[in-house]
């Protein structure tokens, strides 16, 4: 693990988000950086001419390039177009054509990579350039969703029927203990199919892991049971009584109500004093989050 280093949520967007702050003044903590999450200091690409109808417009974008130059080897020209990684998203148009001709390689701080490992940021980072309000995009709002976890890519969304809210398991019929193990777990393996992205912060995801609860009760107010439809050893049979009667089901996990869960997460990881000074508006009919 590297020194501790100070990090904001994301040090280049301009966007307001809350109490009419930049992002670049946004409150920041103390860090250890994941070596697996350190930022590349360049990203080079390699191709040969090509067939393709697109290798015209590749050729002009890899001119564009940081440093572009042309050579020979055993009679075939070969390509060379750098991108230094703070000129990351110069490229995004570059390297999204690229990846449909076959002969090219890609080298990150000169050591050849996986270019589908590698390159699967790409789509997400072109939609986040073109959307409205991109940090909107990394958080889901563009698509009516949640990811607290700063990047919608990761798929793993604020809703209950989302499986993630089945890991764990039941202390009592009234209390879920989370397996936060296994959510680092897939957080992390997840992320790192996109840590090239230049807004993925993978030391905020850490830090809503550290504040995600242990465990919750289930009160139907806030948290309520995640239906299931087939019994199997971990899920409990639950029957319950009100004024409208009574009624049995199967549950393996909760199903979170409030919209003030995810605002308290967030704020909390963010290093903001509370849910108010993030001031997130939340309505929890269709889902839709705003920011302001």
């Amino acid at each position: 693990m590297d020194a501790p280093v100070r990090i904001l949520l994301h040090p280049s967007d301009e966007t307001y988000f809350a109490m009419g702050k930049t992002l670049e003044n946004f409150p920041t903590k103390e860090f250890a950086i994941d070596n697996s999450f350190k930022r590349p200091k360049e990203l080079t690409f390699k191709f040969q001419r090509s067939n393709s109808s697109a290798f015209a417009k590749i050729l002009v974008l890899a001119e564009k390039a940081d440093e572009f130059n042309v050579s020979t080897i055993d009679g075939k020209e070969i390509f060379s177009a750098k991108w230094y990684y703070e000129n990351i998203c110069g490229c995004v148009d570059f390297a999204l054509l690229l990846s449909r001709i076959r002969n090219k390689t890609l080298y990150i701080d000169g050591i050849p990579e996986d270019w589908k490992e590698s390159m699967a940021f790409l789509p997400c980072l072109k939609d986040r350039m073109e959307c409205y309000n991109p940090i909107r995009h990394c958080f889901g709002v563009a698509g009516n969703y949640l990811s607290i976890w700063g990047c919608e890519a990761i798929k793993l969304r604020w809703f209950g029927f989302e499986n993630w809210f089945s890991w764990g398991t039941f202390d009592n019929p009234n209390v879920f203990r989370f397996d936060k193990a296994r959510l680092a777990h897939e957080l992390r393996r997840r992320a790192m199919k996109f840590r090239l992205c230049p807004y993925l912060n993978y030391t905020y995801i850490q830090e809503v892991v550290k504040h995600f609860p242990e465990t919750v009760y289930v009160d139907r107010k806030k948290w309520n049971y995640r239906t299931c439809y087939n019994s199997r050893p971990e899920v409990l049979f639950v029957v319950l009584k009100d004024e409208l009667g009574s009624r049995s089901f199967f549950t393996d996990g909760v199903f979170p109500k409030s919209w003030e869960i995810p605002a308290e997460i967030m704020a909390k990881a963010m290093g903001l004093s509370g849910k108010d000074e993030l001031k997130l508006l939340w309505s929890s009919p269709d889902g839709t989050v705003s920011y302001t």
